[in-house]
């Protein structure tokens, strides 16, 4: 096994970035980030919003299915809610990667 060094950098490749009304849970914009992972939504109207990042290899139209990189504000297992109210939000800063579950041999046995 070889381990990279701890300042290597990963890349999951092209990312979508969905805006997702909470109460319907239906997907209200898609954006993707710029090259720095900078990413906005303009002429979102008052409401409570789920934010949910994530690659779409296989290109079906959805993001996260199974094998894809997937992420969600504040993380993808504690999703929080953003609440526009008349003003701009930011900050809303979450990372994507790929949940990777590992099971030994020796214990699958």
């Amino acid at each position: 096994m070889s381990v990279g060094p701890a300042d290597a950098s990963a890349d999951v490749g092209y990312i979508y970035v969905q805006l997702i009304d909470a109460g319907t849970d239906s997907v209200v914009d898609t954006v993707t980030p710029n090259g720095s992972g900078a990413y906005s939504f303009t002429g979102v109207q008052d409401g409570d919003y789920k934010i949910v990042a994530g690659t779409d290899y296989n290109n079906d139209g959805a993001i996260c299915s199974r094998g894809e990189a997937c992420g969600a504000y504040t993380s993808l297992y504690d999703q929080q809610t953003v609440n526009v109210s008349g003003s701009d939000e930011s900050g809303n800063n979450f990372t994507v990667g790929h949940d990777v579950a590992f099971t030994p041999a020796s214990a699958a046995r």
